[in-house]
Parts: structure tokens; sequence; C-alpha cells
């Protein structure tokens, strides 16, 4: 990954960047953030999605994983984020790459429940880790630590938000 430019703002390090494999897909990404990396680019580029899919990103940081879903032309994306830096990022991502079908919404996995979906991804938090050693930056913490969100809750939101028949996309280290 190449770095293009990095932009200072109240203290927050802004990175632009680019999707790996793909250097034509621009993306900003905040240093105090989780930062896209190979799980983001094996899953991204695993990807097989249809023009008439709606499709539902559970954790979606950033963007990137919709940036690489967009590659597919679908009918609509949905990035769910739980933290509000998170879901601003992801909004200005969207609007970086003119991506007018996406919608980005700040909630919970735990508790989302909307319209049941063609294609869910999700690289969810894994690590089972103490609480003092998880770290001082929360935003890492939440993104790569089971915490709140355990596995069968997260299954659970999956079964609720995916249509039958439909497409799980998942990174999930056992």
């Amino acid at each position: 990954m190449i770095l293009k430019k990095t932009i200072l703002k109240e203290d927050i390090m802004i990175t632009k960047d680019y999707l790996p494999n793909h250097p034509e897909i621009e993306l900003y990404q905040d240093d105090t953030m989780l930062r896209i990396n190979t799980d983001t680019m094996v899953l991204g580029e695993f990807l097989n999605i249809y023009r008439n899919d709606i499709v539902l990103d559970m954790g979606t940081n950033q963007g990137a994983l919709l940036l690489y879903a967009n590659l597919f032309h679908p009918k609509k994306l949905i990035g769910l984020e739980i933290n509000p830096e998170g879901v601003s990022l992801a909004k200005k991502n969207m609007e970086l790459n003119h991506i007018e079908n996406a919608e980005i919404i700040c909630g919970n996995i735990i508790t989302y429940k909307n319209d049941p979906v063609d294609v869910i991804i999700c690289n969810p938090p894994y690590f089972k880790t103490k609480e003092d050693n998880k770290g001082v930056n929360n935003f890492k913490a939440i993104a790569k630590h089971e915490g709140e969100l355990t596995l069968k809750l997260l299954i659970d939101s999956i079964e609720r938000n995916l249509k039958d028949n439909g497409t799980l996309y998942f990174l999930f280290l056992s």
C-alpha cells in the first residue's frame, strides 16, 4: 500500500490511500482507527455479488469492504458501524468514489434489524482478550477484540438480517 497524502486534522491523522489491488479506488483512513489489512483485502477479493443484490457490511469502519462490493455494481450498499467517526469516514469514502447507492448507518450489530438483505459481509472482532489487555485505543479494541459482541450475538444478527438463501461473506479466526 502506498501512502499518497496525509492530512492532519484536529490532532487526527487522516491518510488518503487506495484499496489493495485497486489503485483506482481511493479511500481515507484514520490512523487512530483500524486500517485496512490483509483480512480486508482477502475478504474483499473473495466477494462475488450480483447487480440486483442489496449488500450489508456489518462493522463497516471506513467502508473498505463496501468499496470492494461496489466493484460488482450492486443495487444498494448498506454499511453498519457503531463508531460515529467510522460512519463519518465511510460516508466520505462513498463520496470520494462517487457512490450514490450507499447508506451508512450508525448502529449496533447486536440490535440492528431491517429488511433482510441478499448479501452480508462481516469481518468481526474475534480476539478473546482480557479487558485490561485491549490497549488504550477504544476504536481499535472494539474492532479487534470480542467484547459485548459475542459470536452468538453476531450470528443471531446475521440470521435476522440475511434473506433465506442469502450469501454470507465472513472472516473468522477460530
